[in-house]
């Protein structure tokens, strides 16, 4: 975070308000959006949303009837 995020900026004009602002977007994408090659290719909000899908179609395919 400090390489991508902190160093490359030059933060004397903004306020801290802004600053704050800034940082919040930088960690929504961080862990939301960005993509990673490791995660095949799914950011890893997808990822996340691809795992609970995935346990979610194994519980229904071992779940037994209820007679």
């Amino acid at each position: 975070m400090k390489n991508e995020f902190f160093y490359s900026q030059d933060w004397h004009t903004l306020t801290l308000n802004q600053f704050i602002d800034q940082l919040d977007s930088y960690l929504r994408w961080y862990n939301e959006k960005r993509i990673k090659v490791s995660l095949g290719g799914l950011s890893p909000l997808e990822y996340r949303l691809n795992l609970v899908w995935w346990h979610k179609a194994v519980q229904e395919k071992h779940r037994t009837p209820n007679f």
